[in-house]
């Protein structure tokens, strides 16, 4: 497996919080992307794998080198020309919440 490093200034940003049914949820606003699940464990797992489609589907689409220029992301080793059996290694920083703001409703 071919390993792709990506650096963002302080790790991407993730607001976890406990819903109201006892599953956590990860919220990325740089991204526009939302994770939801049973345990922290499976949490920083789906989280990581959810940033790994996101940026497989960009790679594929061509799409990769803007995106990541556009939020000051830069990658740490050189691209494959083909995504297969790629991983990317997204660091983020989860920080734990206790409120939501009142724009956002969590089940």
């Amino acid at each position: 497996m071919k390993i792709i490093r990506i650096e963002s200034q302080g790790g991407l940003p993730v607001s976890v919080i406990r819903g109201r049914g006892g599953n956590w949820i990860a919220m990325c606003e740089p991204l526009a992307l939302t994770v939801q699940s049973e345990t922290w464990a499976f949490l920083m797992e789906d989280l990581a794998q959810a940033l790994n489609l996101l940026f497989t589907d960009l790679l594929e689409g061509g799409e990769l080198d803007k995106f990541m220029k556009d939020r000051g992301f830069r990658v740490l080793n050189a691209l494959p020309p083909e995504p297969d059996d790629t991983w990317f290694d997204v660091p983020f920083s989860p920080t734990m919440r206790t409120e939501v703001d009142s724009t956002a409703t969590l089940y």
